[in-house]
């Protein structure tokens, strides 16, 4: 953001057009490849993020190198692709990556690990800074930018290797039942329940509501969890980007 407003001379336009295209970008194509990762193989969608990374990469040194704020926007739209692709099928790959029963572990690892990934990169930057001087100019911040891109390409070449051959079933649940065999009976459970419940207002509520009443206990969970996500990402997009300038 900083780099922008300098780039552009003050222009906060600028860091907001740029911001949201790279949003947009990842936001398109986050769909349509969940989609395909879950259809095919993940590892086929990382490879082809990969490929993309190199070339944001590639992109976005050629934009650092030329003090063009066009290549930077096709920089950070090729990022937002390449973010899109790679994080619906990273983490399906790593969520069937870990035996049943042990994915709060490892999911709480992993989060520590990103965390500390965060707090690295901002560390980086302010030694950086240090070194170079307290006072920002566009050649300092491309600098660091571009240390940036040099510290992504190993994690960008690594989405290569990724395997779903490794990745587990999970057919079996924790009690010996198979997964076919569990949402039968929860639809057994289901069906008996439904009759149960009175019918004084079931008409009225299936009309008013009809989204809420076909989705399962776990779809609205997962519904939730991804509104909430977009919310995040749409109040960071508008409120982090200008806390540098």
């Amino acid at each position: 953001a900083t780099y922008v407003f300098l780039l552009r001379q003050n222009d906060l336009e600028a860091v907001g057009f740029i911001t949201a295209s790279m949003g947009l970008a990842q936001f398109a194509c986050s769909i349509p490849t969940g989609w395909l990762a879950d259809s095919y193989r993940r590892d086929t969608m990382l490879r082809i993020a990969s490929f993309v990374g190199v070339a944001a990469i590639a992109t976005t040194v050629y934009a650092l190198w030329t003090l063009s704020y066009i290549h930077l926007v096709v920089a950070l739209v090729t990022w937002g692709i390449v973010w899109g692709i790679a994080n619906t099928s990273l983490s399906a790959l790593f969520a069937d990556s870990i035996p049943n029963g042990s994915r709060s572990l490892y999911f709480t690892r992993r989060s520590m690990i990103l965390t500390s990934g965060n707090i690295a990169g901002p560390i980086v930057s302010l030694t950086m800074f240090a070194i170079l001087g307290d006072q920002w100019t566009i050649s300092e911040c491309a600098l660091v930018m571009g240390v940036g891109q040099i510290i992504c390409f190993p994690a960008v070449a690594l989405m290569c290797f990724f395997n779903d051959d490794f990745a587990f079933q999970h057919e079996e649940t924790g009690l010996g039942q198979s997964s076919n065999d569990c949402n039968a009976q929860d639809g057994e459970n289901v069906t008996e329940l439904s009759e149960n419940v009175t019918t004084d207002h079931a008409d009225d509520d299936n009309d008013c509501f009809p989204l809420c009443t076909d989705l399962s206990e776990q779809r609205k969970i997962a519904l939730l969890i991804a509104s909430a996500d977009l919310t995040a990402g749409l109040a960071s997009g508008m409120s982090i980007r200008y806390f540098p300038i």
